[in-house]
């Protein structure tokens, strides 16, 4: 049986914390990545033609003719795959630099070359003709590790997914991964068969602790509503940029805020500030502040435009740390 159209990709659901290895029918844990990208379904037809399609069923040949080509040269006919599209910039993942590829338009082929993708694959529905939707997750993994070991070349940007049964190896890349902009970790069941449009995994969020400058507010300065954060950056201007958004403010915290901040015209940053956070419509207003005031935040570490891209919480105000001692860029330690 062939899979001869577009399908719904298998989808996962946020918990917060890694399930337990083995209790009732989660024996058999398979951990995985859960990378920042633009999830991908590709697939080869009879007659070699391929589709990418998004989660919703878009075509996106178009936007990646450069992932579309390697895999019309690399995987045989009537094979689907399930991954994720990515884009590295400087070591990291950097979804802005996806969504920027995706809307190129006509552009897409000059900008597929300015900034390279990758599709990483996570698992095969279909090989040659046979359909493994069915099949346990542990015997499609094998399958698709013989794809990639028989028709995947040495730097192709189709990348084989990591993908362990050892807990102890998973718990590392959580903790490790999130300094490269990986968002935590998607567990699956080895036993489990493949549902489309159905949430069957399980994804954790890695989340980090840093610290930023508190560069405006939202609200009001007597009650701010959310933090405006700003880092220093190292490319030669010592420039404070904006890099996080918080969440909406306690009231206990806007007051501690409201306290240590000092509203000022005299800032490096504009009256009104571009639409930056995911869901923004348009220039934000704000007052700007002294920044002179430190600020320790959880953030989840995808990054967007040299920002990261999620709202941050506040833990506490750090008194303690002069702005000279925030850590630059995007890092997440001095």
């Amino acid at each position: 049986m062939h899979i001869r159209s577009a399908l719904e990709p298998m989808l996962a659901t946020i918990v917060d914390r890694l399930p337990a290895a083995a209790t009732g029918g989660r024996a058999g844990l398979r951990y995985e990545p859960k990378w920042d990208g633009f999830r991908c379904i590709a697939r080869v037809d009879e007659g070699g033609k391929v589709e990418l399609n998004s989660r919703r069923l878009r075509s996106m040949n178009q936007p990646f003719p450069d992932i579309a080509r390697a895999v019309a040269d690399a995987i045989p006919p009537s094979t689907v795959l399930d991954g994720e599209l990515v884009c590295w910039v400087d070591g990291r993942l950097d979804f802005g630099t996806l969504q920027l590829r995706n809307s190129a338009g006509r552009r897409a082929g000059q900008v597929a070359q300015e900034f390279p993708c990758h599709y990483i694959v996570f698992d095969v529905l279909e090989r040659e003709g046979t359909d493994l939707r069915d099949r346990k997750l542990a015997e499609r993994r094998v399958e698709l590790e013989d794809l990639f070991a028989t028709h995947v070349p040495k730097g192709s940007p189709l990348t084989l997914g990591m993908h362990t049964a050892d807990r102890a190896l998973a718990e590392q890349w959580f903790d490790q991964l999130s300094q490269v902009g990986v968002e935590g970790l998607v567990v699956k069941q080895g036993g489990e068969k493949y549902r489309s449009g159905q949430r069957g995994w399980h994804k954790v969020k890695a989340y980090a602790t840093t610290e930023a400058i508190i560069g405006g507010v939202t609200g009001t300065p007597d009650r701010p509503a959310e933090l405006i954060l700003g880092r220093y950056v190292t490319d030669g201007t010592d420039e404070l940029r904006v890099v996080a958004r918080t969440v909406p403010l306690s009231d206990h915290h806007a007051a501690e805020i409201a306290k240590v901040i000092t509203p000022t015209d005299d800032h490096p940053w504009p009256e009104l500030l571009e639409a930056f956070w995911m869901g923004g419509k348009g220039p934000t207003e704000y007052h700007r502040v002294e920044p002179t005031v430190v600020a320790e935040i959880r953030i989840d570490p995808a990054i967007q435009a040299g920002r990261w891209r999620h709202g941050s919480r506040l833990i506490r105000l750090r008194p303690d740390v002069d702005p000279d001692q925030v850590p630059r860029d995007l890092d997440l330690e001095s």
